[in-house]
Parts: C-alpha cells; structure tokens; sequence
C-alpha cells in the first residue's frame, strides 16, 4: 500500500470546485476520506464500516520541513453509531511563502 495518500492529487487540482475526496483507508470496520476544501485545508472524516464501536480514535499526519501542519481538535475520539462520524481539520502552510 501506498503511504502517500496524496499522491493522486494532480496538478491541475481545480480549488473553485466545494471539495476533491480521497478515500485514503478502509480497513479494521473504519473508513477515513480526506476532503479537501481548497490546498491548503483539508477535512479528515472518519466512519464505521463493521458492527463495533471505533474507540480511542487517534489521526497523526506529517508533513514536509518546509511546511507547517496545523491539526485542529477532532469533534470525537469514538464513533457508536452507524450514522455517526468523527471531523478533523487540517492546515496545511507552506512557511516558505
């Protein structure tokens, strides 16, 4: 498997469109999209694909020196239900701008 979850994002990436999703993880009864709203904010949402309740739900990201990587507070550490989900934001700033 691929680490780069970003790898298929092209260059001619069109930020006028409301969102470009990555279905970047399904495995383990969850499933983790990466919307993105523009290049540098992206929404991590993350759902239940089995039966059991997702605990303790912990997202990590990196990203190169020569950016900053602001990572706001999740709106859940666990999903119970099969309509319920937990949101992430993600700010991305390239500090060489």
């Amino acid at each position: 498997m691929n680490n780069d979850l970003l790898s298929d994002l092209s260059s001619s990436f069109n930020p006028s469109n409301d969102f470009k999703e990555i279905q970047a993880y399904e495995e383990n009864g969850v499933k983790i999209a990466l919307k993105f709203r523009d290049v540098s904010q992206i929404t991590l949402e993350a759902t239940k694909t089995g039966f059991d309740a997702v605990r303790e739900f912990v997202f990590q990201a990196a990203v190169p020196k020569s950016m900053r990587l602001e990572l706001l507070p999740a709106s859940s550490s666990e999903i119970t239900g099969q309509d319920d989900k937990i949101t992430q934001v993600m700010k991305v700033h390239n500090v060489n701008l």
